[in-house]
């Protein structure tokens, strides 16, 4: 059924709220926090992550 086919796109999990709070909170309680222990602790992949930071909380 179409129900089991793979999906094509981005995660739907990717940017969700929930996982953008908890991208935040990690940064601010360390600022120098490295996007790969972010991704240890959420998860989330490297790249979603590096996403969320520059699209969603416009962190450079």
């Amino acid at each position: 059924s179409l129900d089991n086919d793979p999906r094509i796109g981005r995660s739907v999990t990717e940017a969700t709220d929930k996982n953008i709070e908890v991208i935040r909170a990690l940064i601010d309680e360390n600022p120098h926090i490295s996007i790969r222990y972010i991704a240890f602790e959420t998860g989330l992949s490297y790249g979603n992550i590096n996403r969320i930071i520059h699209d969603e909380l416009k962190l450079k």
